[in-house]
């Protein structure tokens, strides 16, 4: 596939701070298969948890862990006097992640100690996340409350047991939910419109988004985690950006293929007898005819519009049911003016206000006036003093095939 607009974007802000890392990963080992598979990868890429051969979902989240997930996901600030911390040192900078929690008020002392390895319940955890979308201790300091804030907004389930100790695999599921109520992603979607060496190339409606592949990214497809490969041009997308402006988080849907006639109906792609909607950000390849020109499902659907039949393949995401990406041919135009010049006949669809179309005639290309089988030069000779208009047929190659002519005598000017 040939793009004429690739623009690169930019770095983007996102209040998750992600570090450097050096190598792409699959999905890790320890998660496949699990309902949390998705939010775990998803927040690895994003550095919220660190990067690990192992998660280990099954493991207590300790409160020390939890004060490292807030600093991560939330922009607390050092407090101005240093919180007095029985069993953790604090002085020169050591365990600023509690510092901060503590100072902040996320997480409380418990007889003036921070008890760092001890787990975590669903209790504190309500308060934390709940202080982190704006529930302010003034309005009430029971962790029922923050719990019921939490589960208006989706974060946490009505059956959760507040006294029960959170899994690291329960953090990220409740993670996940948190950033996006909060809106900490850096989200874009689209249909992807190639594939480079580490990087996609979308077409998100505005434009033709280029983004390089982070590290440790997260890929999955229909739930499954797969490699960059698998998102071949025409998967629609949901991505999620890390601060510097890369994929850290690809979602797709498995594509499927129709071939044969395709037209626009009502607004819809009928391919033969089928009509399916198509996505808004659908991608369209250039035509064979004019390989470096732009061609658009806009496009299409105007010169579907005018007469003109095509050919070739459909590529449909099976979980919509949506057209996502066309690669076809002008297969026909039906009463169409022409003109022919050497080996070239060029289609007038100035009336349509579209752009003509020009295309090359093959050798043995059958050509009717009429019903009267003629010759390529003469049917050139045939403009000096009529107006040719008629059926053009062309193959994949955008080649013409066929033309049945019809001559009209110029008028006098």
């Amino acid at each position: 596939m040939k793009l004429r607009k690739l623009i690169t974007v930019g770095v983007l802000s996102l209040s998750l701070i992600v570090g450097s890392t050096s190598a792409f990963a699959a999905s890790i080992d320890d998660t496949l298969g699990l309902d949390s598979e998705v939010a775990i990868n998803k927040l690895v890429a994003l550095n919220v948890f660190a990067k690990a051969d192992s998660f280990r979902p099954e493991a207590p989240l300790t409160r020390s862990d939890l004060s490292y997930l807030l600093v991560r996901v939330l922009p607390l600030k050092t407090p101005a006097k240093q919180p007095q911390i029985a069993d953790v040192a604090t002085a020169n900078g050591a365990n600023s992640h509690i510092a901060k929690v503590v100072g902040n008020g996320y997480l409380m002392l418990q007889n003036g100690k921070f008890n760092p390895k001890k787990g975590v319940t669903f209790g504190e955890l309500s308060k934390a996340l709940a202080y982190g979308l704006g529930f302010k201790a003034s309005w009430s300091t029971r962790p029922i409350d923050a719990f019921f804030y939490l589960e208006r907004k989706g974060v946490l389930s009505i059956n959760t047991d507040l006294d029960a100790v959170v899994t690291r695999e329960d953090a990220a599921v409740v993670l996940d939910k948190f950033l996006d109520v909060k809106g900490s992603y850096i989200k874009d979607a689209g249909v992807v419109s190639a594939i480079l060496e580490n990087s996609l190339i979308i077409n998100n409606g505005s434009e033709y988004a280029e983004y390089a592949l982070a590290p440790h990214a997260a890929l999955f497809i229909n739930g499954q985690s797969e490699e960059l490969s698998t998102f071949g041009p025409g998967t629609a997308v949901n991505v999620i950006l890390n601060a510097k402006g890369e994929l850290a988080y690809v979602e797709g849907s498995i594509l499927g293929m129709v071939s044969g006639t395709i037209t626009m109906s009502s607004g819809k792609v009928k391919i033969n007898d089928a009509l399916k909607n198509a996505d808004l950000n659908a991608v369209v390849d250039a035509l064979p005819n004019d390989p470096e020109g732009t061609f658009t499902l806009t496009t299409f659907g105007k010169y579907a519009a005018a007469g003109v039949t095509f050919a070739g393949n459909a590529f449909i995401n099976e979980g919509n049911d949506e057209v996502t990406m066309l690669d076809v041919y002008m297969s026909k135009a039906e009463d169409r003016a022409f003109s022919a010049a050497g080996t070239t006949i060029t289609l007038d669809f100035s009336e349509d206000a579209i752009a003509n179309q020009s295309f090359e005639i093959a050798e043995d290309a059958k050509i009717l006036l009429v019903d009267k089988e003629i010759t390529l030069s003469e049917l050139v000779k045939l403009q000096t003093t009529n107006t040719l208009s008629g059926t053009v047929e062309m193959d994949e190659s955008g080649v013409v095939t066929s033309i049945v002519a019809k001559a009209e005598p110029k008028k006098a000017e």
